[in-house]
């Protein structure tokens, strides 16, 4: 039976996720992009969005591990090679 009690999302497994955002010190554009990377599982609800807790325990897992850092390339890479050079003295 349905009651006029409203249910927390903590309560249910989710979180909004503007608040994801803030908490995580970026825009929800990049919650967004990393969501259709399938990097985070957004569900939405009476229209409003919701980060799954889920899904934010497993990416913050796979960040800490280096998943998704990027080789270096470019000048970047060049200048890296160098410097890396200069420590070891080859």
């Amino acid at each position: 039976m349905l009651s006029n009690e409203t249910i927390e999302p903590s309560a249910t497994g989710l979180r909004a996720a503007k608040k994801v955002a803030q908490d995580l010190g970026v825009s929800s554009v990049s919650l967004w992009r990393w969501a259709r990377a399938g990097r985070l599982r957004i569900v939405r609800i009476a229209n409003r969005p919701y980060v799954t807790l889920e899904s934010l325990a497993k990416f913050e897992r796979d960040a800490l591990g280096g998943q998704f850092e990027t080789p270096l390339a470019g000048a970047a890479s060049a200048s890296a090679r160098t410097r890396a050079e200069k420590e070891t003295g080859k």
